[in-house]
C-alpha cells in the first residue's frame, strides 16, 4: 500500500468518531509526550501497531502488522 494511501485510510477512520469526546488507547505503556523506550507487541507479528478508540459515534480498532 503507498503511504499516501496508508494516511488516507487512517484519517478517514479517526475523523469516523467525531471532533470530540473520544478515548483513545495503544500497545504502548509509555505516558503521552514521551518518546516510547520499550514495546509491547498484541500479536505475533514482528511489528505490530494500532490503535483502540472509544467515543460517542461508536468503537473501533484500527491495527497493522508485518513481519520480516
Amino acid at each position: 500500500m503507498t503511504e499516501h494511501r496508508a494516511k488516507w485510510l487512517a484519517g478517514e477512520f479517526l475523523r469516523s468518531f467525531g471532533k470530540s469526546d473520544s478515548r483513545f488507547a495503544t500497545n504502548t505503556p509509555d505516558m503521552p509526550d514521551t518518546f516510547p523506550f520499550s514495546w509491547t507487541p498484541a500479536t505475533e507479528f514482528t511489528f505490530d501497531a494500532g490503535i483502540a478508540v472509544m467515543g460517542d459515534a461508536g468503537s473501533g480498532v484500527y491495527w497493522v502488522a508485518d513481519e520480516d
